[in-house]
């Protein structure tokens, strides 16, 4: 599964909706997720990729694609740290 749909699972999950209507959402607020189901989205995110999200990183997430680009930034980083141990 990529980066992009494992991402959209999660939404979907705390939306309740199929993962079909999160890829085609133009935005994350137009999920009707309130600030407890984000957070528990940030928490889960964190969780299946282990990285950590900080608050000032959440909330520049508003796309999809934000989240992709924010984590594929995070396994990079970790990646790279690995590899200078």
């Amino acid at each position: 599964m990529e980066l992009r749909e494992k991402v959209a699972a999660i939404l979907a999950e705390a939306a309740e909706l199929p993962v079909e209507a999160v890829l085609a959402a133009p935005d994350v607020d137009s999920l009707g997720l309130d600030s407890l189901s984000l957070s528990d989205v940030l928490f889960e995110l964190e969780k299946a990729f282990q990285v950590e999200i900080s608050d000032e990183e959440a909330g520049q997430l508003h796309t999809l694609l934000d989240f992709e680009a924010l984590l594929q930034r995070k396994l990079a980083e970790a990646a790279a740290e690995e590899g200078s141990i």
